[in-house]
């Protein structure tokens, strides 16, 4: 059987995900660390993504003065809303469609944790209440829990492969 469309929001999971990705890469091309200023964390190399084009977001770049947007931020609240609203709807469905939405808030968590540096660009949030906020949300401290959230990309697809998740 098909499953419905969900009417709170997991399309707008993608969305939300996509807000951060720019506010993460934005904050890493107006602020890049120089190897002057940080020169025992910075090595000066971009990487490069599977197309070979060069990302300014990498591991060892640690950009100052981060600030969180009002997108970031808007992102946030409907990532949380959704993980909320699909949290609800597990316990709101009959018996027979329980199932279906089982795993929408480990899909929602993953998909978030998954996102390149977010953990690293959040602890670096240069406001106190700002940072605080952030690590307060219901969607960040489960995707602090996240093993996805550590890895990189690639590491993070093959341990899903081995695991048999799909």
């Amino acid at each position: 059987a098909m499953r419905p469309s969900c009417p709170f929001g997991m399309d707008r999971v993608g969305e939300h995900t996509v807000t951060l990705q720019e506010w993460i890469t934005h904050v890493h091309e107006v602020s890049p660390v120089t190897t002057s200023a940080s020169p025992r964390f910075y090595r000066s190399r971009t990487s490069e993504n599977k197309s070979g084009t060069e990302m300014a977001v990498t591991d060892d770049s640690f950009p100052y003065g981060v600030t969180l947007t009002s997108g970031a931020e808007q992102a946030l609240r409907g990532l949380n809303y959704c993980v909320h609203m699909a949290y609800q709807k597990q316990f709101q469905d009959e018996d027979e469609h329980k199932l279906d939405h089982a795993g929408d808030v480990d899909s929602i968590v993953e998909s978030v944790a998954r996102i390149p540096s977010l953990m690293k660009t959040i602890l670096l949030i240069e406001d106190d209440d700002d940072r605080r906020w952030v690590m307060s949300t219901p969607i960040i401290r489960r995707v602090m829990l996240c093993r996805f959230s550590v890895a990189n990309n690639d590491v993070a697809l093959e341990e899903k492969i081995n695991l048999g998740i799909r």
